[in-house]
């Protein structure tokens, strides 16, 4: 008898489909009070779908710590798929020190998950089979075709706290900025700063994780500071960082 059932399997495979990362984004249900829709649009911005990519591929991220942190390979096969299908543009890295910065490649962060959950598994052939799956529907997915999130790796330490980006938003538009804090320790702090030296978002909180959600007045270019937090210990903290 297989450890893996069926049923947790097909989860993972919905999951996977992305079906489920959406789920409960009171910005994106559809209603017929247009007024609403429109006072709405005006206070937080146009939704883009490379701001949905963003979230997808951030809660993704999030969904690989949870699979390997509790052994479950069918959270590690979801999360595979839907960062192996997506289409990551380069994020250019303007004060961060060389070494400490690289580009995201997700298909390599998708194989590199599905060779995980084959290993955590035991090589379970349910898991092998929906692992080949997995790998097979990431190969084939057209890479370029549409535009994505933008997405760098990076890392921040006690002696090197922050890192700065140069990113331009259109405005009318929602920007959504997400830093997965990849070590599960620590704390990592995010700022947003205008042109005009006015810091518009900003995210404090003492959580491993940082993320701001702003409306875009006008095209320009933000200042996005990813900063570390760290009272204690010298060791780095890894993370990516995804924008629209």
């Amino acid at each position: 008898m297989h450890r893996y059932s069926k049923a947790a399997l097909a989860l993972a495979a919905l999951l996977a489909a992305g079906l489920f990362l959406n789920a409960g984004r009171a910005e994106d249900k559809k209603t017929d009070d247009k007024k609403q829709d429109d006072k709405k649009q005006e206070e937080f911005g146009k939704a883009t779908e490379e701001g949905k990519a963003a979230a997808n591929f951030a809660a993704a991220l999030r969904m690989a710590e949870y699979g390997r942190a509790n052994k479950a390979p069918e959270a590690l096969l979801a999360a595979a798929r839907v960062i192996g299908k997506t289409n990551a543009r380069k994020l250019e890295a303007k004060d961060a020190k060389k070494g400490d910065v690289e580009e995201c490649d997700p298909l390599k962060e998708a194989n590199a998950l599905i060779e995980e959950a084959i290993k955590v598994s035991d090589k379970d052939d349910a898991v092998a089979k929906l692992a080949r799956a997995v790998r097979d529907d990431v190969k084939e997915f057209k890479r370029g075709a549409t535009g994505g999130p933008r997405v760098i790796n990076g890392t921040v330490s006690r002696g090197d706290r922050r890192d700065t980006f140069h990113v331009r938003f259109r405005g009318g538009e929602r920007a959504v900025i997400i830093v997965n804090n990849r070590s599960n320790r620590g704390d990592i702090d995010l700022y947003v700063v205008d042109d005009n030296g006015r810091t518009v978002a900003r995210d404090r909180r003492p959580d491993d994780d940082a993320s701001v959600s702003f409306y875009v007045r006008n095209t320009q270019t933000y200042t996005v500071i990813v900063h570390c937090y760290c009272p204690g210990g010298n060791r780095p903290l890894h993370y990516t960082l995804t924008t629209n």
